[in-house]
């Protein structure tokens, strides 16, 4: 599987690195199968995970909205386990990961399967790194953002410097 590389530059100067696989197919069923089998560990180390996220989890909850009533979607949520306020709707890959006790879908960020600008925000923590491509990705986050609404994400940097690339 092949992977490329896009460097961006935003408008404030830093670099958004992106990275694309060729065989979307390929990728997603990688990445099923990787999460079908680390589901049932995860789930059982929950609180440490939780903990050793901590960090990343607080600079995304300060970046969303606040207040009650928000309708939030968890890009990628796995056990759904984001402390979030208001109407929350997640969406992940692998059925094993979801918590079927709270409101989930099963799909991918490419093609999401929710209607046109019905989010008052979105929050993806470490997924969108896993996926096939990424810009097709955000934009598909974009379109079911309404007007004004916020996009908070944590991803890893190059795939060399990814654990989790590597655990897979």
């Amino acid at each position: 599987m092949k992977m490329h590389r896009e460097e961006r530059t935003l408008i404030d100067g830093r670099k958004l690195l992106l990275y694309r696989f060729d065989d979307s197919e390929e990728a997603e069923g990688r990445q099923r199968k990787f999460w079908a089998i680390a589901a049932p560990s995860w789930e059982a180390r929950s609180v440490q995970v939780e903990e050793w996220l901590k960090p990343i989890t607080d600079a995304l909850l300060c970046a969303l909205p606040e207040g009650t009533g928000a309708r939030v979607l968890d890009a990628g949520c796995g056990r759904c386990t984001l402390p979030l306020d208001g109407e929350v709707v997640g969406i992940d890959l692998a059925q094993e990961m979801l918590d079927t006790e709270k409101r989930v879908v099963r799909g991918t960020c490419h093609s999401l399967p929710l209607r046109t600008a019905s989010f008052d925000a979105a929050v993806s923590r470490l997924a969108l790194m896993l996926v096939h491509d990424p810009g097709v990705a955000l934009r598909e986050l974009a379109r079911v953002l309404k007007p004004g609404g916020r996009l908070a994400f944590a991803v890893w940097g190059p795939p060399e410097l990814n654990g989790w690339r590597v655990a897979e």
